[in-house]
């Protein structure tokens, strides 16, 4: 998915500034907290589409 974003927008991805959102050692917290962010992305590079786990509430 990056490298398609890259060669396609021919865009660069800043490495050095990427950084951890969160830490969460159990596993199905980590899921609800990584659908969390990527739901609140506008512009997403992940693909993953199945935030309809994921309440309204959120």
């Amino acid at each position: 998915v990056i490298t398609d974003h890259i060669i396609n927008e021919n865009h660069s991805i800043g490495w050095d500034e990427i950084k951890i959102l969160d830490h969460e050692p159990h596993y199905f917290k980590r899921l609800i907290s990584e659908m969390i962010f990527i739901k609140k992305q506008k512009n997403r590079l992940n693909k993953i589409e199945d935030l309809s786990a994921l309440n309204n509430m959120y």
